[in-house]
């Protein structure tokens, strides 16, 4: 968990489910006020808050899907299960973590089966590296990431079994993410991406293709800090779609609109939340 509640995400259509999980999972937290500076002066308590139950439903109000998410009393995700239209359960995953900080992902499907795995290292409680595997244990690719001294992320590298694989570098300006650059594998760019900030939130980003042109762009709309609106426009700039959020007291979003170019409703995504009380220090062990 990111104690500093600052949070990217790009979504597409099938995404709302995953936007809703990471954006809005790792985009809220209260701090209570803190106690007086000192050697020995107690840390900052956290309120953690995390997403207990994802509800997709279609323009008519009926439900499409459902997945829930299980945690341990510290807060540690410890499982995810997504649910059909009926109700009956498509798939699971576990979340079980090592005395060293490493996590394993099993991905199970309806009837138990193993669909998949994910081998997971963090560093400082940071996300470093992520191996996956198919149903029979062979690898499917790697993933690692370098990070900066402040814990930020500056590259990542993800190599499939084929091994032709890209590569993202992320560029600051002060505390803001400002450019990705993503390259094949021998070097040439495929995808820029350009991100307009304003008053450290990022109002703008602009996606080019290789050849530097652009081939889509993001506007997003705040209200006190909180997000409540992203347009998604084309490469002329003339809306696509776009993205509607409500939320509750605590900045939690709870519903997600996705709407048509002409601002007709696609789908509804309803989140639920739950909070966990952590000190300052041990929720950042959670970071993403």
């Amino acid at each position: 968990m990111n104690t500093y509640c600052k949070a990217r995400v790009r979504s597409g259509i099938l995404g709302v489910a995953v936007a809703a999980f990471a954006f809005l999972a790792f985009g809220s937290c209260a701090t209570a006020p803190a106690a007086a500076g000192g050697e020995g002066a107690p840390a900052r308590k956290v309120t953690v808050w995390k997403v207990s139950s994802i509800e997709r439903l279609r323009p008519d109000g009926t439900v499409s899907g459902r997945v829930t998410f299980g945690y341990a009393p510290n807060g540690d995700l410890l499982s995810e299960d997504t649910f059909g239209p009926g109700g009956a359960i498509l798939s699971r995953k576990t979340y079980v973590r090592a005395a060293d900080g490493s996590e394993e992902v099993v991905s199970l499907g309806a009837n138990g089966e193993v669909l998949g795995k994910a081998s997971r290292k963090y560093a400082g409680g940071k996300l470093v590296g992520e191996t996956l595997f198919g149903p029979a244990g062979a690898v499917l690719s790697t993933e690692e990431y370098a990070l900066d001294g402040r814990g930020r992320r500056v590259s990542r590298v993800v190599v499939p079994s084929s091994g032709f694989g890209t590569s993202s570098e992320y560029d600051y300006e002060g505390d803001d993410l400002v450019r990705t650059v993503v390259r094949d594998s021998s070097g040439k760019i495929l995808r820029r991406f350009e991100t307009t900030v304003e008053n450290g939130l990022p109002v703008r980003e602009d996606e080019y293709d290789g050849a530097g042109n652009r081939v889509s762009a993001v506007l997003r709309h705040y209200a006190g800090g909180s997000l409540l609106r992203e347009d998604r426009l084309t490469a002329s700039l003339s809306v696509s779609s776009a993205y509607e959020y409500d939320r509750d007291t605590h900045g939690n979003a709870v519903e997600t609109r996705y709407l048509d170019r002409n601002g007709r409703l696609l789908e509804t995504t309803r989140t639920a939340w739950v909070s966990f009380g952590e000190t300052a220090a041990s929720a950042a062990r959670d970071a993403r």
